[in-house]
C-alpha cells in the first residue's frame, strides 16, 4: 500500500544546495502548541498539568531513503510523511527504525547502511524538550557533529549522504 503525494512543492533554498558535507540539518518538525492559560482564578481559563517526567528518553531513529527513481511512498513513513512531502525527492523507503531508552548523560550508536554509524548522546531534557548530541560518521570519519534540541514527542530531520541514486534521511524522534 503507498500513499498518494499532495501536490509538489517547490525546494527551499537550503535544501537546494549541496550535500558536500555529507549531512544537512532539515529542522524541526511540529512544534508543540501552546498552552493559553490565565492568571490562577481567572474564570475561563485552565492551566494544562505537565505530564509526568519519565526517567529516560526514547529516542527513535529512521532511516529513511529518499529518490526520483520512483514515486512510491512506505506506509510506514506516515508519522513523518508530512514533512518529506517539502523534499525535492518523489519516491520514500524506510530502511531501519531503531529505538532505545536513554538517561541523561548517556548514549548511543546507530549503525546505518552504508557502513556509517549515528551516535547520539542525552545531554539534558525539560519538562518540554531534550538536548541532544549528534555525531555521523563513515570510515573515513566524522562529518557531522552537531547539538540539537527537539519537542518533546516531535521529530527533528537531519538530511544525510548520497545513497542508490538517492539521499539518506534519518528523521530522529524524542518520546517522554
Amino acid at each position: 500500500m503507498s500513499y498518494s503525494r499532495p501536490q509538489r512543492r517547490p525546494a527551499t533554498a537550503a535544501l537546494r544546495r549541496s550535500w558536500a558535507g555529507g549531512a544537512l540539518l532539515l529542522g524541526l518538525m511540529g512544534a508543540p502548541a501552546p498552552v493559553v492559560a490565565g492568571p490562577p482564578g481567572a474564570s475561563g481559563t485552565t492551566q494544562a498539568a505537565p505530564a509526568p517526567m519519565k526517567s529516560k528518553v526514547e529516542i527513535e531513529v529512521m532511516v529513511v531513503h529518499a529518490t526520483n527513481a520512483h514515486s512510491q511512498v512506505d506506509p510506514r513513513l506516515k508519522p513523518v510523511l508530512q514533512h518529506l512531502k517539502f523534499l525535492q525527492f518523489e519516491g520514500f523507503q524506510l530502511i531501519s527504525l531503531e529505538e532505545k531508552h536513554l538517561a541523561v548523560g548517556s548514549g548511543h550508536t546507530f549503525e546505518i547502511v552504508g557502513d556509517r554509524q549515528v551516535k547520539i548522546d542525552v545531554i539534558e531534557r525539560n519538562e518540554t524538550q531534550v538536548k541532544l548530541r549528534v555525531r555521523m560518521s563513515n570510515a573515513r570519519g566524522m562529518f557531522l557533529d552537531t547539538t540539537i534540541r527537539i519537542h518533546r514527542n516531535k521529530s527533528f530531520m537531519v538530511g544525510g549522504p548520497d545513497h542508490d541514486g538517492g539521499k539518506l534521511l534519518l528523521p530522529i524522534t524524542a518520546h517522554y
